[in-house]
């Protein structure tokens, strides 16, 4: 994390504002933050592909899309945040909802097509995150792999 967060000081780099790839939230000494109006989560690899930036934040869904539809144009320099962990905000007044969307959620995973949906939507991921991902504490539907 260090040593890419290095490679990325006193860069332009490129991102979305308020979001999971803005360069800003990271802690890089001397970033310069650049941000273009009505770019999303999918055009950040192309924008960067097309010279119209030189680096960019992507978070690892993203990222795994570009490596597929980008092959051999994109280099992915390293992590520049701590491992983490997403989740789903159900509200505390909702038990039954709760209980319901953790008993789909098993299913789904108990089933293998959390895993299933995983490979059709990020086929990459088998490549980039290998079974040995286990030891390394990747999450369950990654394990599966």
């Amino acid at each position: 994390m260090g040593a890419t967060k290095e490679l990325l000081s006193g860069k332009e780099v490129m991102g979305i504002r308020n979001t999971c790839v803005d360069p800003a939230l990271y802690d890089i000494k001397d970033v310069k933050p650049l941000y273009k109006n009505n770019i999303g989560l999918n055009d950040l690899a192309a924008v960067v592909i097309q010279g119209d930036a030189a680096l960019c934040i992507l978070d690892v869904p993203d990222a795994l899309i570009a490596l597929g539809k980008f092959p051999g144009k994109v280099k992915i320099l390293g992590p520049v945040s701590k491992k983490q962990f997403m989740g789903f905000g159900i509200s505390k007044d909702s038990p039954e909802l709760k209980a319901s969307f953790d008993s789909f959620l098993s299913k789904l995973h108990h089933s293998g097509k959390l895993s299933e949906l995983i490979g059709k939507y990020y086929p990459l991921v088998k490549y980039y995150f290998p079974p040995t991902a286990q030891e390394r504490g990747m999450p369950a539907a990654i394990k599966d792999y």
